[in-house]
């Protein structure tokens, strides 16, 4: 390896779930904010550009015209099936872990942090590790660039680790 690097080591040993499922909350309100602003101006772009089409074709017989509105929902559905498809391919599971946490935020923390706790020690363990790694990476990885250093994060099972440090 050439130029700094660094070891970061988390091992997570409490959560507060509370702070979790609140934190969650905000990110897929932020994400579909910024899905949503994306979609905006998708379709702005697509009624322009019917706009303008608009204004350069002719008037067409009514049979023609019919044809053109069934051929244009026709294409509408596919894209809406393609966006759909295109969705499910990019989810993640850590997504899913926040899109259901985020959901918590509605209920009351009497019935949630017990169902989070059951969960999190009945086999849901890696997967809520990983995706409070995952939250919090563009955070490390922001002070990490205003430090200036370089950062190759991989997560390791506990067991591993004292392998995993010693390799790096």
């Amino acid at each position: 390896r050439v130029g700094a690097y660094f070891v970061l080591g988390i091992n997570v040993k409490s959560i507060n779930w509370i702070n979790l499922i609140e934190h969650s909350h905000k990110e897929v309100i932020d994400r579909n904010q910024r899905n949503a602003a994306e979609e905006l101006e998708k379709n702005e772009k697509l009624i322009s550009q019917k706009q303008r089409k608009s204004l350069v074709l002719p008037n067409k017989d009514s049979d023609a015209e019919e044809e053109e509105k069934e051929i244009k929902a026709m294409d509408k559905m596919k894209g809406r099936i393609h966006d759909i498809i295109q969705n499910a391919k990019s989810t993640t599971v850590s997504d899913v872990v926040a899109v259901v946490l985020a959901q918590m935020y509605y209920l009351n923390w009497i019935f949630v942090i017990p169902i989070c706790a059951i969960a999190y020690r009945c086999g849901l363990r890696s997967i809520v590790d990983r995706y409070i790694l995952n939250s919090v990476t563009n955070d490390i990885f922001q002070y990490v660039e205003k430090k200036g250093m370089e950062m190759n994060l991989r997560i390791v099972d506990s067991i591993d680790q004292a392998s995993f440090m010693l390799n790096a």
